[in-house]
């Protein structure tokens, strides 16, 4: 790998910091759960080391998986790695002082407990619970977080530490030891990653060769400001004290005393109005009904007095030894088909993009042809997924129909050029740009680096240039499309 040419940012920065994030927030709740279930013995849940290596265990298989194997054994590999790490937690956790791992016993005696726990939940289950939340959350995190993730990230573990607080406010023991190193933690990575994700939309939105630079001038400005916002944050805990805050909701609530006031009277004259219209009419309808709503006060009131008081022989209903222990196994075993259902969810996020994922990506504009094929698409997709073995083969590339001849040509040379790479193994992701796949081409055909560069500005202007090319444009990328053919036999021979 070369490391002066790895996206840092897109596949390392920004994976980190959602995992922090979620850390900051997730260890918090940790211990405060540990305290709400737990004696004191238990707690916490799980150390922080395990805590972080069980969601960094998720996200790096998710990655590093399907890299080197094929779908179905990536996949199977994911899923056998989270049981057997939350074997292993559960064991280290609990049993380990009294059975060695390689001992079944343990296992079963953990059944046991999770099945006949009275009063007291085991431990087994909130370290379980626990493992399988971040070994899917590491497989469910995208490789490469935009913009949308980032945000979700931020806005849920904003939600999560508002009701930690307000847990904790309502807890005699107040909020966990460290609440504030970890909320000052998570707006400080929060904010950053928001950065650096701009600077990642910025750098897709130029279309040249050379990227937007990422230097000590850029990074001292987004540490500046974080700071700063950080220190902005503690001054203004320190002037607005809770009196002020008491004092301030006190004004408003007055002024919504006055609003409910004013509508409370505004209501009060309406259904004085409205009765006075409907009281005629009501001793209109009792003057002709009569005797018919006369009903027998004494029984009405023993047939109330008969369901307020208890039975005369209150008794419970107890369930037959086998029927109770079958219930027991059973709701152990529907918790088991939930967290394989939940793994079997997470795991298609490994499912390896293929070789035919469309290179060219149209804009979102609300037409009527571009909602059609966006349809034609999603049905094709789910068709090939439920029927794999009546899926033909599609093209991966959009359709040059109704384009533009010398468009046309030109696109047509660039989409004969990612086909032949696909050919040899190098196909172009969705998310690497026209310029930046040519730095790959040109080392593996370098023969024909003149030729790559100038297919690739010739298809660039095709694809985004509001002007036409013109034909001899898209002559001269045909021509560099065949010089690249013509290395890449060389090549293959």
């Amino acid at each position: 790998m070369n490391w002066r040419r790895w996206p840092w940012i897109e596949h390392g920065a920004l994976p980190l910091s959602v995992l922090v994030m979620r850390l900051s927030w997730l260890w918090l709740w940790l211990l405060i759960l540990g305290r709400w279930l737990f004696p004191p013995e238990m707690r916490p849940i799980l150390p922080l080391w395990m805590v972080t290596v069980l969601a960094l265990g998720g996200a790096l298989t998710a990655r590093i998986a399907p890299q080197f194997l094929e779908q179905r054994r990536a996949r199977a590999l994911a899923a056998g790695m989270g049981l057997g790490a939350m074997l292993f937690v559960v064991w280290w956790r609990v049993a380990r002082v009294d059975s060695a791992l390689w001992d079944v016993r343990w296992v079963a005696d953990e059944a046991v407990a999770l099945t006949h726990w009275n009063g007291v939940l085991p431990l087994s289950a909130g370290v379980l619970a626990t493992s399988a939340y971040l070994w899917l959350s590491g497989i469910r995190d995208s490789a490469a977080p935009n913009h949308d993730d980032i945000w979700r990230a931020f806005a849920s573990g904003f939600v999560a530490l508002v009701l930690l607080l307000i847990a904790g406010r309502l807890d005699p023991s107040g909020p966990p030891v460290g609440t504030t190193v970890w909320i000052v933690l998570f707006f400080a990575v929060g904010m950053t990653s928001l950065a650096m994700v701009g600077l990642r939309t910025a750098r897709g939105i130029r279309n040249t060769a050379a990227p937007l630079p990422v230097n000590r001038y850029w990074a001292g400005s987004i540490v500046t400001i974080v700071v700063l916002l950080l220190l902005a944050g503690f001054l203004l805990a320190l002037f607005v004290t809770p009196e002020g805050v008491a004092q301030a909701m006190g004004g408003v609530s007055r002024v919504l005393g006055w609003i409910a006031n004013i509508v409370g009277y505004v209501l009060y004259a309406l259904v004085y109005v409205l009765f006075l219209v409907l009281t005629p009419l009501i001793h209109w309808l009792e003057s002709r009904m009569g005797s018919w709503f006369q009903f027998d006060t004494e029984r009405m009131q023993d047939m109330q007095r008969g369901l307020m008081e208890p039975p005369d022989q209150p008794g419970t209903v107890t369930l037959p030894p086998a029927v109770d222990e079958s219930l027991r196994w059973v709701f152990l075993l529907i918790a088991i088909v939930i967290v394989a259902i939940a793994f079997a969810s997470a795991l298609r996020r490994l499912r390896k993009r293929e070789a035919e994922n469309e290179d060219e990506v149209r804009e979102t504009i609300l037409t009527q042809a571009l909602l059609r094929d966006q349809a034609q698409s999603l049905w094709q997709r789910w068709r090939d997924r439920l029927f794999p073995s009546h899926s033909g083969a599609t093209s991966p590339f959009l359709s040059l129909g109704g384009v533009v001849e010398s468009r046309r040509r030109v696109r047509a040379a660039y989409q004969a050029f990612l086909a032949a790479m696909m050919v040899h193994n190098n196909a172009r992701a969705p998310s690497v740009s026209p310029h930046r796949f040519a730095e790959t081409a040109r080392a593996i055909v370098p023969a024909s680096s003149e030729a790559i560069d100038r297919l690739t500005e010739r298809y660039m202007a095709a694809r985004y240039a509001p002007i036409d090319p013109t034909m001899q444009e898209a002559t001269d990328a045909e021509t560099a499309w065949s010089d690249i053919r013509t290395s890449l036999d060389t090549i293959t021979e």
